[in-house]
């Protein structure tokens, strides 16, 4: 199945549904078309973060909120962040039945 961008925002909307009440409030305010002036400058410190954190899980942790952050100002990021995000899905159903 090809990756839509509006399956990426469905994935997003989800995803804010699961989290604690008060990061989800966070999150929605953040992701508000008018908070353009600090999610963008958010979403490079998390790359940048990410790609020079000095403990590598935690890096590898900021850099996929940073590009998540760039894709709602970035619609072209969409497609490509849900393809990765559909490929994560199938390899770690792979996986999990692979070790069960």
């Amino acid at each position: 199945m090809a990756a839509t961008a509006a399956q990426w925002d469905a994935r997003i909307r989800a995803l804010v549904q699961k989290l604690p009440a008060w990061m989800g409030r966070y999150l929605d305010w953040l992701l508000e078309p008018s908070h353009r002036w600090f999610r963008v400058p958010a979403a490079v410190a998390l790359l940048i973060g990410g790609v020079f954190a000095p403990i590598p899980f935690i890096g590898v942790c900021m850099v996929p909120a940073g590009l998540v952050l760039l894709g709602e100002d970035l619609p072209r990021l969409k497609r490509p962040l849900e393809t990765g995000a559909q490929w994560f899905e199938r390899a770690w159903a792979s996986l999990s039945r692979r070790f069960r």
